[in-house]
């Protein structure tokens, strides 16, 4: 670190102590404490994990914790924001997850079996909370499962969006019904509100991606304005709207539309040759690797390669600036920059300029909110970026091919890739051990593709959750070559290659599936 990015950090911790302390901001970052008991503790690890999002970065932390020989433990760690849905406890095995938790609080839990209990929670949120799912889940159960299936059903983009827009109304219908039946505390109400809002919020963005026919691609077209009508009628107003795992995951998915919206190989050509690190023979060169050549890309030498894929990452940064300056200041603008700031500069160990800096300040409306992401630059402990947009690259398709997939020729392959952090990957671990058995000594590989994950994280996971099948741990490089090869967008996703080496399906089915997935791979074998 220079004299100069020492000085700029520690000037913007100073900003940060002192602003921190005034409770009027957005944000009120405190201290959380969890006492826990884990009923009829087996004794089987003597640590537990606790996993969480912060809201303002979605950056996943983790805390390792000591168990007692009775099943007790305590564990502390510093949260921004309060959320929901977001934190997740593994313990002896066991999967808790969906629980409200809030800054500057003590709670108390029993770990009882796959449920938790709070002896502390306040005014009763979390009961609430679970009470009325379990009543929308026996009253709409067949509805929601179709909700959540439309992304695969070819609908057009006006039938898709009147599709989650009513199922959006019949949600707010059943919550004020059962409210009506049910008093709410106002906290439980708005939270419940926000989580159905953007629900559909989250539907809507990820409408951008194309299901059909066994793959998952960006669509080449769009109607005009759909994220601009997107954001109008979602925006993020109030704390509530994101304190929730589905708003927060919004947010993250509009970084990512904003960051690549205008972006193509000849703006980031240009922005390579404003730079002023390349000769005009390197530029020339540059131009036919963007266009695929890939022997062009290879000529650099490695330290040029390196630049390529530091100006890259800086490329996405402020391109995704320019494009938000379209949009009306507001919660929303700020959240998708500190989540954009850490996902494309922090997870890389990238820190902005002093230009860069003073362009965020100007586009952040919420003062709490550039003080605590300001506060977070100097962090370098989270998992980098599974998929930056790093142009060329040393590693070929070949090589990765060969060491994770081409050895398996003459077999089924089904590939899951999944994250260690990932809370859906996790919950379908015991219906893959089932899938596992039912082709014991069948032509049928399990290839485990886990990546953006710490290889102690993955170690141990593989140990507790006795993961069979074939285990690998991608390095960056190597899952940007593979999610590119399969269209991966995020954890999990699972492939199907026939005995051939043909991708058979790049949007397969879940183990959990049960019945789809069994028969989709003894089609295979046949």
């Amino acid at each position: 670190m220079t004299p100069y990015s020492k000085l700029l950090s520690l000037l913007l911790a100073c900003i940060f102590s002192l602003n921190t302390s005034d409770k009027t901001g957005i944000i009120k970052p405190g201290l959380v404490r969890i006492d826990g008991n884990i009923a009829d503790y087996k004794k089987t690890y003597k640590t537990g994990k606790l996993m969480y999002f912060d809201a303002i970065t979605r950056r996943i932390n983790d805390e390792i914790f000591e168990i007692d020989s009775t099943g007790k433990f305590s564990v502390e760690f510093d949260l921004a924001h309060p959320i929901i849905g977001s934190i997740y406890f593994d313990l002896e095995n066991t999967y808790y997850s969906d629980f409200f938790i809030e800054p500057n609080t003590l709670s108390q839990i029993n770990f009882e079996k796959d449920t938790l209990k709070f002896k502390t929670d306040g005014s009763g949120i979390n009961r609430e909370i679970r009470q009325f799912y379990k009543s929308l889940n026996t009253g709409l159960g067949s509805l929601l499962e179709e909700s959540r299936m439309l992304h695969n059903q070819g609908l057009s983009v006006e039938e898709y969006l009147i599709r989650i827009k009513n199922m959006e109304k019949t949600k707010f219908d059943f919550l004020s019904e059962y409210e009506s039946k049910n008093q709410l505390a106002p906290k439980t109400l708005r939270l419940l509100k926000s989580e159905i809002k953007f629900e559909t919020a989250h539907a809507w963005v990820n409408y951008r991606y194309n299901y059909t026919e066994n793959s998952r691609r960006i669509r080449d077209t769009l109607p005009p304005m759909f994220f601009e009508n997107l954001v109008n009628q979602y925006p993020i107003k109030n704390p509530e709207d994101f304190q929730t795992r589905i708003g927060i995951d919004y947010i993250s998915n509009l970084v990512s539309v904003y960051k690549e919206k205008g972006s193509n190989p000849s703006k980031l050509l240009s922005y390579f040759q404003t730079s002023g690190q390349f000769t005009n023979d390197e530029i020339k060169v540059i131009g036919k690797a963007l266009e695929g050549d890939r022997a062009a890309g290879k000529s650099l030498n490695s330290t040029k390669q390196d630049l390529l894929n530091h100006l890259s990452i800086r490329f996405s940064l402020n391109n995704l600036m320019e494009n938000l300056e379209l949009i009306p200041a507001g919660l929303l603008r700020d959240l998708i920059l500190t989540q954009g700031l850490s996902k494309i500069y922090f997870e890389n160990n990238i820190q902005p300029t002093a230009k860069e800096w003073e362009k965020l300040q100007e586009l952040i409306s919420e003062e709490s909110l550039f003080n605590y992401i300001s506060s977070q630059s100097g962090s370098t402990t989270i998992p980098a970026d599974p998929n930056p947009q790093v142009i060329i690259g040393t590693t070929s398709l070949e090589e990765v091919k060969s060491k994770f997939l081409t050895k398996y020729s003459g077999k089924v392959i089904y590939i899951d890739f999944y994250a260690t952090w990932c809370g859906p990957c996790r919950e379908e671990i015991p219906y893959a051990k089932a899938l596992h058995k039912e082709f014991t000594g069948d032509d049928v590989v399990f290839v485990n593709l886990c990546a953006s994950s710490k290889q102690a994280d993955w170690e141990n996971l593989i140990k507790q959750k006795e993961i069979g099948g074939e285990n690998y741990l991608l390095s960056p490089t190597e899952y940007r070559v593979l999610a590119e090869l399969y269209g991966v967008k995020g954890f999990p996703t699972y492939v199907l290659i026939d005995k051939t080496g043909r991708t058979a399906n790049l949007n397969a089915p879940r183990p959990s599936s049960k019945s789809e997935i069994i028969n989709e791979i003894k089609s295979l074998l046949q």
